[in-house]
């Protein structure tokens, strides 16, 4: 059961839930793996050098690292979690959430910057799959009639 014994999901939801956190996880890995490739073969341009549209490529390049880092973290700790090694409180504290949320989810139309159509797929799916991970989460804090963090001014705070 989804929340230590209660009701809340059956067993065969549960079953879902962890078939879902781990093919989420196996894309984010899969992702950073491209990503990180694609930065080893692809040096940004230094800042003084850097025209405006590589300015704003590496800003975009910079929010998807941080879309990244955040669903690798997020996405093992939910796999803790389905292995049964975390309880549920663990995954529903705000401390172990999704943190990037508003800043991760701001994204600038680069269809005519001097990136790579490489960089912005990887962005776009990226941006797709952070939003899937916030939705997931959303799902499970609602399970538990717990305010999604869109709800919350303290995590609205945290980014201005």
């Amino acid at each position: 059961m989804l929340d230590n014994g209660s009701s809340i999901l059956d067993d065969n939801a549960v079953d879902f839930l962890k078939l879902v956190i781990e093919s989420l996880r196996d894309e984010t890995l899969a992702l950073l793996s491209e990503s990180s490739t694609y930065f080893e073969e692809n040096a940004l341009t230094c800042a003084d050098r850097a025209s405006e549209g590589q300015v704003l490529a590496s800003r975009e390049a910079l929010r998807h690292a941080v879309r990244i880092k955040d669903l690798v973290a997020w996405t093992n700790f939910l796999h803790a979690w389905a292995r049964g090694e975390l309880p549920t409180t663990d995954i529903l504290n705000e401390k172990n959430r999704l943190q990037f949320r508003a800043p991760a989810s701001q994204s600038p139309d680069l269809s005519d910057q001097t990136e790579t159509a490489q960089i912005r797929d990887l962005s776009r799916r990226g941006a797709d799959l952070y939003q899937r991970a916030c939705h997931l989460e959303d799902m499970l804090l609602d399970a538990h009639d717990i305010p999604s963090p869109e709800m919350t001014s303290s995590s609205s705070a945290r980014f201005q």
